[in-house]
């Protein structure tokens, strides 16, 4: 069992807007499309791109929203026509996003966490640490959000073998985003920081852990363990092949 990455699409949007959007290439049906964002100051409320809600998919956790900072996540579940992954802010802000799309055996979302610096600072900010994972197969992307993108600027590090695959540092005062993913191999909680930021500044952390898919395929429902609640997310089979984590 395994993932592959077919797509990874990433950009920093350093002019104030009300959407922010990633574009990508019609996946396969069934694949799994995940898009996360950093938002400058207060997003005044996000609103997931079109069609990732349940069943096919759902937002990951609650967002993140302060007077520095905010962001959110949110997968789905391809039916090939999806182009353009539009997220609607509240208020004009600058951001940051990023779309990945995978192929392989993905199931459903089995946990989730997130943590923050509320209104401190710091240069190392956790995701938080989900509960046990089910399957010992899964896939794991974790993100995080800073006030200031220039503070991702130097070699900043995130750990527990996550990967690091997007940096977005935008430029002068506006957010950044960086994202790290992770094949998992055991049946043990996830978590990993973001360390080695360049000055200390407002942070927040997501991570989402997708299961291998069960036996046979087809739709299932779990249960997302998340700070501040739960929320009912769905799933489906995809393809095989195999991504480095």
């Amino acid at each position: 069992m395994a993932f592959v990455q077919e797509q990874l699409v990433a950009s920093a949007k350093n002019t104030a807007s009300t959407t922010d959007t990633q574009t990508i290439v019609e996946p396969t049906s069934g694949e799994l499309i995940v898009s996360v964002i950093s938002v400058d100051k207060t997003s005044g409320g996000l609103t997931v791109p079109s069609g990732f809600a349940a069943p096919n998919g759902d937002r990951i956790g609650t967002d993140y929203d302060s007077a520095k900072v905010s962001g959110s996540g949110a997968y789905k579940y391809s039916d090939s026509t999806e182009t353009d992954l539009v997220w609607t802010l509240g208020n004009s802000d600058e951001s940051n996003s990023a779309a990945l799309v995978y192929s392989g055996d993905i199931g459903n979302a089995d946990v989730d966490a997130q943590d923050d610096s509320g209104a401190g600072t710091t240069q190392d900010q956790t995701t938080g640490t989900t509960a046990n994972i089910a399957n010992a197969t899964s896939l794991g992307i974790a993100w995080w959000g800073i006030d200031s993108g220039v503070n991702f600027g130097g070699a900043v590090t995130t750990s527990n073998s996550y990967t690091q695959i997007v940096k977005e540092n935008g430029t002068g005062g506006t957010s950044g985003l960086v994202v790290g993913q992770r094949t998992i191999t055991v049946q043990a909680a996830q978590e990993s920081s973001c360390s080695d930021v360049t000055t200390a500044d407002e942070m927040f952390g997501f991570i989402a852990v997708f299961n291998a898919a069960v036996a046979g395929g087809g739709r299932i429902m779990s249960s997302l363990a998340h700070q501040g609640g739960l929320a009912g997310m769905g799933g489906i089979a995809g393809i095989g092949g195999g991504l480095a984590g």
